[in-house]
């Protein structure tokens, strides 16, 4: 299905309509206050044709201020991660899903307080980053240990087939990176690696989605959550660390990326009391797949634009997914 409305979440009669309609939903403590002011920023990139991303500051008449913020996309429904997000609320530290308007596809929530974890690696503020990585762990061994009454969808998980799709097209656009592109067979292995994992994973668990407040940790963005194997939440964070430099250039020492790293998987484990060499072992083949995650998203992303590219920025282009390709190989030669 097509929602062709989404960037009515930006159109200030909409958004002033609305919350006045749904005060109650919105701004349950002061609902009986006026609202004298809705700023909206759009923080979606200009370029973004078929999501939209918006920040509301919302200022009631005793100068008291609500901040929210609302996602929503012509391709993917949100009532699904509406859903997910109201079940969690409950249970963990995550932004409050306060409305799901289906006309226009556009879920509202609350934003949390804090900085992104990506914030404070890039800040190398080690102190905070040591327990920030430890709560992180911890969030997830809460997650994948519910037991949600209605099981919901499948995670976002592309198969073998959408990847061999993806470098038939590399093969065409970049050919100079024809020499690069793995064998049909070395991309199977990802439809092994998802049978029988139904526990509710995050699905992008990177550091920008996880927000350090001043006492509490919370997690954001569920659009890609579901069930699935709960190793790749894991390899997200670990593959965050390997990164090229020409997507994120972290200026950590190997030393303190492998503290970190292990900090990590190892408050991960001890939650759940599973084994911690056997776990960093298991997540090579995830580790694999994540950057094959990686080489879909930016070539889909960058090549839409690739025939108005100068020959630098096509250079750029083509040198960030040879290097995602790189650490794709890398990853997979550990594990076979």
């Amino acid at each position: 299905m097509k929602y062709n409305k989404i960037f009515k979440a930006q159109d200030p009669l909409f958004i002033k309509n609305l919350f006045t309609k749904k005060k109650r939903v919105f701004f349950a403590n002061v609902a009986d206050k006026k609202i004298k002011s809705i700023q909206i920023e759009k923080v979606s990139p200009s370029w973004a044709k078929d999501t939209c991303l918006v920040k509301y500051k919302v200022t009631f008449e005793n100068h008291l201020i609500k901040t929210f913020r609302a996602t929503s996309s012509k391709k993917e429904s949100k009532e699904d991660v509406y859903k997910i997000m109201q079940y969690l609320y409950k249970k963990l530290p995550i932004a409050n899903a306060v409305y799901f308007d289906k006309n226009h596809n556009i879920l509202f929530y609350q934003e949390v307080p804090g900085r992104t974890l990506a914030e404070i690696i890039e800040k190398k503020e080690k102190r905070i980053l040591s327990q920030s990585f430890k709560k992180a762990a911890l969030f997830l061994a809460k997650l994948h240990n519910l037991k949600p009454k209605s099981p919901f969808l499948k995670a976002f998980f592309p198969q073998s087939t959408g990847y061999i799709y993806i470098f038939k097209k590399i093969k065409t656009s970049l050919p100079e990176l024809k020499k690069e592109i793995p064998s049909l067979e070395t991309l199977k292995f990802v439809d092994k690696i998802w049978k029988n994992q139904n526990a509710l994973i995050h699905n992008d668990f990177y550091p920008g989605n996880i927000i350090v407040g001043k006492t509490q940790l919370y997690v954001i963005d569920f659009d890609k959550a579901g069930r699935g194997p709960v190793l790749m939440d894991l390899a997200t964070v670990m593959a965050s660390f390997n990164l090229p430099k020409e997507i994120w250039q972290i200026k950590l020492s190997p030393r303190d990326k492998n503290n970190l790293q292990d900090i990590f998987i190892k408050t991960y484990c001890r939650s759940q009391h599973i084994d911690f060499k056997k776990t960093k072992t298991q997540l090579k083949k995830f580790l694999a797949k994540i950057f094959l995650d990686q080489i879909r998203y930016y070539f889909l992303l960058d090549s839409k634009n690739l025939s108005k590219m100068t020959k630098q920025n096509r250079r750029n282009f083509a040198q960030k997914i040879r290097s995602l390709i790189i650490n794709f190989k890398k990853a997979y030669e550990s594990f076979i």
